[in-house]
């Protein structure tokens, strides 16, 4: 073989080693949009690109067998590139329709119909091309060796390329384009100088706009933005301002007149502790979103207050769109939050966990016993940490509640639950769980006088009324650890069974 066969030969193996890795992960941000950033999300994303490449090996070998022209290998290229870019115009449709399928099971629908035909084809390359090159038997193995190394550095670097550049500064559509465009110049350098005029289509691919992957609910963007973790939206839904970085993770609700005291949620139970016998000088929030938390610290005290934010584009919007002050008595810091609990020694009277991303729980690594250890490790005496838990108080879908509830239990000794809607325990709502250091537990008629004077009164009642006095069962749910986590799979029940209602 000449050359010239193969270079075009490590050119298009290369080049759908790119894909494969492009494809596979912004087809996991794609399914974070609908289904959250779960482990069910990442499971369905991969298993799903195995299967197809499993398939294309075996198709692959079997035409190689037939036929060892060259150019073949341009039409599973170009086959490939055609159905990556329609996927940003059919997404939309097709996670809907997985939606019928669940929480647990619906990315894995969506997967198939996402993921499946690109990679079949894009596994067809390599056994063919290693057919191709392979004159004889006793060189099959040194040109399978190299044809599949190439196609894996190709994959190293799509992954590369995808988590350091394209996703969080093209996002999804403009790289599946790329990548597209890609394999169509792949695929033209493959059948020679006859199909250069396909480079004029590579070229419009790579410059097309995006369509709109995600369409909320709630009405049109303000602001959309694919970050390195998230696709954001800023939302401006009558005069109330979202922010959401999933069909089912919205991140906050404030007013759009950012001088009107913001009452739209769980928000002010953390008045429980800054107005409680034991005040609050300091504070360390695990996750920003819009702030709206900070922002009544700030406004109601003078405590200094550390936030810790994973996504840089949420610092920005919360500060741009949320009014959120970064500086004076408040600091941002840009970093994990276990990550910053590792790594500090500073102390606190006052944490709250509020990791929300793309989905209605935690991530996994923050829930855990371990996590609980290190929060406690950062308090002051009779410090506390407050816990914001989606999931119904009561029933056969409430694993999420307990699961959370029996963690911080086994570390902190005093343990208050507020639900907001204390009247509907059956409802996925929000519940505000605080864990204390200190042992002795304030009743609500002693919380209604802490508050009284300092918050309106149907404020403190709204308080007072969802105080829990009932016992959280949590038989059957042990404490999670960062060794075993089945929270994905409580929520995953949780979703099958209640469609969410307000907070």
């Amino acid at each position: 073989m000449s050359e010239m066969k193969i270079a075009k030969l490590w050119i298009t193996v290369f080049a759908a080693g790119v894909a494969v890795l492009v494809v596979e992960l912004a087809g996991a941000r794609l399914l974070s949009t609908y289904y959250g950033d779960t482990l069910f999300s990442w499971t369905s994303s991969i298993s799903t690109v195995l299967g197809a490449l499993a398939l294309g090996y075996f198709a692959g070998g079997k035409l190689a067998d037939r036929n060892q022209d060259i150019r073949a290998l341009s039409l599973f290229v170009f086959a490939a590139s055609v159905f990556i870019c329609i996927t940003p115009f059919i997404s939309q449709a097709v996670l809907q329709a997985g939606l019928a399928f669940g929480y647990e099971f619906g990315p894995l629908f969506a997967s198939v119909l996402l993921l499946a035909v690109p990679n079949v084809f894009l596994g067809m390359v390599s056994p063919f091309a290693v057919r191709v090159k392979s004159r004889t038997v006793r060189s099959v193995g040194e040109s399978a060796g190299n044809l599949y190394a190439i196609s894996t550095i190709g994959s190293i670097v799509g992954a590369l390329l995808s988590g350091y550049l394209l996703l969080p500064f093209l996002g999804v559509s403009e790289s599946l384009f790329l990548v597209g465009a890609l394999l169509i110049v792949a695929g033209t350098i493959a059948l020679g100088m006859k199909a250069m005029p396909l480079i004029a289509i590579a070229a419009l691919l790579a410059v097309l706009p995006a369509p709109q992957l995600y369409s909320s609910p709630f009405g049109s963007p303000i602001y959309q933005t694919d970050s390195p973790y998230f696709h954001i939206d800023v939302i401006n839904d009558s005069g109330i301002l979202m922010l959401q970085t999933s069909l089912l993770g919205i991140q906050t609700l404030a007013y759009a007149n950012l001088t009107t005291p913001s009452q739209l949620g769980y928000y002010d139970y953390q008045s429980v502790l800054y107005y409680g016998p034991n005040r609050v000088a300091s504070a360390l929030y695990l996750g920003l979103g819009g702030g709206s938390m900070v922002s009544d610290l700030y406004n109601n005290t003078n405590a200094s207050i550390d936030v810790v934010e994973l996504d840089p584009s949420v610092i920005s919007i919360a500060e741009k769109y949320f009014g959120i002050h970064n500086g004076g008595r408040v600091h941002i810091y840009n970093e994990d939050a276990r990550f910053f609990l590792r790594n500090s020694s500073s102390k606190y009277d006052m944490i709250v966990l509020d990791t929300y991303g793309t989905s209605l729980v935690f991530p996994s690594y923050m829930t855990t016993l371990q996590a609980a250890e290190e929060m406690k490790d950062h308090l002051n005496p009779n410090g506390s940490v407050i816990i914001n838990v989606v999931s119904p108080l009561e029933g056969e879908y409430s694993g999420v509640l307990k699961s959370v509830y029996s963690t911080f239990s086994y570390v902190f000794p005093t343990m208050y639950v507020f639900p907001t809607q204390l009247d509907n325990p059956l409802a996925l709502q929000n519940i505000e769980i605080i864990a204390s250091t200190n042992t002795t537990k304030r009743s609500a008629s002693q919380i209604a006088g802490e508050l009284n004077g300092r918050l309106n009164p149907e404020e403190v009642n709204r308080i007072v009324d969802t105080y829990y006095n009932g016992t959280i069962n949590t038989a059957g749910f042990p404490p999670l650890t960062d060794d075993k986590n089945p929270l994905d799979n409580y929520a995953a029940t949780m979703l099958s069974g209640i469609q969410p209602s307000g907070s």
